[in-house]
């Protein structure tokens, strides 16, 4: 709720071109973006940066230290209704509704969090268009500079065409 609002608040600025609204996201950041991505349309294009499209996954699974306490803390059948929960919120339900939108993935060779697999997954479930782009780096993209290229790259790219669509409109009236 709180980025569709955002959204709607960068819509009333007069400074802003509703046809030119991004999002970017790293880590959980990039698995909201796969839920957002399926259910706001007014953003055009998304960057999602070491992300994780099934995060109930995650918790049922991972080593990381907030995810063992949660499983250790709660009650087993609190815990099932946790993952129950948050399977709903899964970013693999949302992504194959983005379109028109497009989703740049960009995932590190040496993530500590995310499996290849699971970077797969999320990347396969999307809706076109779409790109994956893998990098020598860990989670946090510590030194690639070169993945920052490419975001910038990606948004000037499908930014661009609009550009293109709008001149040419402009010009039939």
């Amino acid at each position: 709720m709180d980025i569709r609002r955002g959204v709607t608040l960068l819509c009333k600025l007069p400074i802003v071109d509703e046809a030119r609204i991004a999002f970017i996201g790293h880590g959980f950041g990039a698995a909201l973006g796969g839920v957002i991505s399926g259910i706001d349309s007014r953003i055009k294009t998304f960057v999602l940066i070491s992300g994780y499209g099934q995060v109930s996954e995650w918790q049922l699974t991972s080593e990381f230290p907030m995810a063992a306490i949660i499983r250790s803390f709660l009650p087993t059948e609190r815990f099932e209704y946790f993952i129950s929960s948050l399977r709903k919120l899964d970013a693999i339900n949302f992504v194959k509704n983005a379109a028109p939108a497009s989703i740049l993935f960009q995932f590190a060779t040496n993530d500590e969090f995310i499996e290849r697999d699971h970077s797969v997954t999320f990347f396969a479930a999307a809706s076109s268009p779409k790109k994956i782009i893998w990098y020598d780096t860990d989670h946090l993209f510590t030194n690639c500079e070169s993945a920052l290229v490419d975001r910038q790259k990606w948004l000037s790219e499908h930014f661009w065409l609009q550009d293109d669509i709008l001149s040419k409109e402009s010009t039939k009236n």
